[in-house]
């Protein structure tokens, strides 16, 4: 884990790289006006910048994994299941489990394995918060069946203008012992989260479980647990299609309910002033707009970090050390911002595919629910892949948008 001591030496490194890095913007504006581009000098010394600034933010958001240690945990059910993880003892078989699973009918998988002591699915639970960036700022509720149904309130009063809107839920004023008036019933609706199947498939050789001396095999196999299913929920948490995995932020059925920015310039780019930022910012309600967050590929971060307002100031900002750094080491409009790697990216030349989103913002604890299953199963297979022993672990996942209206997204110039 990184000390406080290293993270203030990079948060200040940070700092002045940017600072040189706003000095040559400028020399590039001036190369630009004069000769119609930036010198290929220019060029090349704001990349080495750009990268330095990418590799300092990454060290400042790098999560820190923090598995659980089973080997002192006296839990009868526990103790079994690392016999049998180790060592394929199936002593665990046939145990009753009542007290270590209250929620769960059963701790035999129908399609094999066993549910892990509920310390493991726990810490591994607890890193996928570190390493999946949307999970971070979504809403995340335990389900125990396959389907969870969401209310939402289709007719309420908006925040800013008064008239009805959609996302919350309706109030009104009156006195403690007075009659509670209802001027209309609002429309009620609903979303639905639905658990969809997500496979892990770690592995670890024998002599890795067999030797002491390498410590916990336990969270070398919960820290790639961890992992694989980070990437793969992250991606489907962007661009899922919503049959077998989540529904993304970025699937078709949905971002037509976002509000919307259309950025100005050349066909296929957002532009090469903030303009469209603070159009997108100004667009979205004050209630969203307070607890926003932008997210976007780390590509277009890099174009970003070039652009100023109206009076020269940079719309991109180091912030690391203050109040919002807890998201990123930086903010955009003094809002905090993700990377998703998964967002559209551009090519060399600033341009995006066709029909790309490129950035979203907004309240992402009210767009976005995640939905974890209870229970996660493990099967230890010792023989497909010798000498490896492979661990198929089954977790459960659902995720989709539940609230449009907290988003709004800027959409390319055409």
């Amino acid at each position: 884990m990184m000390s406080l001591i290293e993270q203030k030496t990079l948060a200040e490194e940070l700092q002045s790289v940017f600072e040189q890095f706003k000095e040559t913007n400028e020399q590039k504006s001036v190369e630009i006006n004069k000769l119609g581009e930036e010198t290929k000098e220019t060029r090349n010394k704001m990349e080495k910048m750009s990268d330095r600034m990418d590799e300092i933010e990454t060290k400042l958001s790098r999560p820190q994994l923090q598995a659980t240690d089973t080997r002192d945990v006296q839990n009868e059910y526990t103790k079994a299941f690392v016999d049998w993880f180790k060592k394929g003892d199936e002593r665990i078989k046939g145990m009753d489990t009542k007290a270590t699973f209250p929620n769960m009918n059963e701790t035999i998988d129908p399609q094999g394995g066993y549910l892990v002591p509920p310390e493991w699915y726990q810490s591994v639970v607890d890193s996928l918060v570190q390493w999946s960036p949307v999970r971070r700022y979504a809403t995340v509720l335990r389900m125990n069946r396959k389907e969870l149904r969401i209310p939402v309130q289709q007719q309420a009063q908006n925040l800013q203008t008064g008239t009805p809107a959609s996302g919350l839920f309706r109030t009104s004023w009156g006195s403690e012992f007075g009659p509670i008036t209802q001027t209309d019933t609002g429309l009620l609706g609903q979303k639905t989260l639905v658990a969809c199947d997500l496979n892990a498939f770690p592995f670890a050789t024998n002599d890795m479980i067999d030797d002491s001396a390498y410590g916990s095999i336990e969270a070398y196999i919960q820290e790639n647990i961890a992992k694989s299913i980070a990437y793969a929920e992250g991606r489907s948490f962007v661009v899922g299609d919503g049959i077998l995995e989540p529904t993304g932020l970025l699937n078709p059925t949905v971002t037509g309910s976002y509000s919307s920015v259309t950025a100005t310039g050349v066909a296929n780019t957002i532009g090469t002033t903030g303009d469209v930022l603070i159009d997108a910012f100004y667009t979205l309600p004050d209630f969203y707009a307070r607890n926003g967050t932008w997210f976007m590929n780390r590509q277009t971060i890099r174009i970003v970090r070039e652009w100023v307002d109206g009076q020269g100031q940079y719309l991109w900002t180091p912030t690391f050390g203050n109040t919002l750094s807890t998201e990123a080491p930086g903010a955009i409009l003094g809002r905090p911002y993700q990377e998703l790697i998964d967002m559209p990216a551009p090519n060399n030349a600033g341009v995006y595919e066709n029909g790309s989103i490129p950035i979203l913002f907004g309240d992402m604890r009210s767009a976005y629910y995640i939905g974890d299953r209870l229970g996660m199963t493990m099967l230890r297979d010792p023989y497909t892949n010798k000498p490896y022993v492979s661990y198929w672990t089954r977790s459960r996942v659902a995720g989709n948008v539940i609230l449009p209206e907290a988003l709004v997204k800027i959409e390319l110039a055409s």
